[in-house]
């Protein structure tokens, strides 16, 4: 996994996925090439606002063209799986925790951004059904999941975004028992996986008190085609 996140990511010259070093791996042990730069405290407490949202536009960049056009993300987005080079390049580590995709899934997925974004409530209702999120659509209150999946993207299709644990605070109340949907959602498992992505990754983002503008990425991602993995033989 992580030498197909490597030839996947070759032409991004700001993301670093650590090359194997294959004669030094086996079965039970995993070698990886040398990355010189900093944790993510360190980076933390000192790198100025500018290296701060760079760092967050590739960690964004990284997360969601994985989800959006490879069908695959790095499913553990937590603080000790980044290093922050001097350069302002991004090292993700650890693909351990990797999760592919069904091509049919991720369309399902792909529209829901897509209506979130264009605001499109019947797109957004189909899209909602086909994923498989909706357990009883009689009782499903659809005009919430539009609010809980419109805050979720928000980062994606604000003009300009900042994130904060108030936004992260936001979330939680949304999906917390008080959701009128909360007997009624049906979680497909696969889907947990981009939810543990997108809200783990926005909360490592309100750590860093990251912003910017990634409409443009969404949409980049969006008007591509998928293109599995291209996972290696070993």
């Amino acid at each position: 996994m992580q030498q197909a996140f490597a030839r996947a990511f070759a032409d991004d010259d700001q993301v670093v996925v650590p090359a194997i070093v294959p004669e030094r791996s086996s079965a039970t042990i995993l070698t990886s090439t040398w990355v010189d730069g900093d944790g993510f405290e360190k980076f933390r407490a000192g790198a100025s606002p500018n290296d701060r949202d760079r760092a967050a536009a590739t960690m964004m960049r990284f997360s969601y063209r994985s989800l959006f056009n490879f069908a695959a993300i790095q499913a553990d987005p937590h603080p000790g799986n980044f290093i922050f080079l001097p350069d302002g390049r991004v090292a993700f580590l650890d693909f351990g925790c990797v999760r592919t995709f069904e091509l049919g899934l991720l369309e399902h997925i792909r529209d829901l951004a897509r209506s979130v974004r264009d605001r499109d409530r019947r797109a957004f209702r189909k899209a909602a059904i086909d994923l498989g999120v909706v357990g009883r659509p009689a009782h499903f209150d659809f005009d919430h999941f539009f609010k809980v999946m419109e805050h979720l993207h928000r980062p994606l299709i604000a003009e300009h975004f900042r994130f904060t644990n108030e936004f992260v605070r936001e979330g939680y109340a949304y999906n917390g028992p008080a959701s009128p949907n909360a007997r009624t959602l049906s979680i497909p498992p696969p889907y947990v996986w981009v939810m543990r992505l997108q809200w783990g990754l926005t909360s490592i983002l309100a750590k860093l008190g990251a912003e910017g503008s990634f409409t443009g990425l969404l949409d980049e991602l969006l008007s591509h085609s998928v293109e599995p993995l291209p996972v290696l033989e070993t």
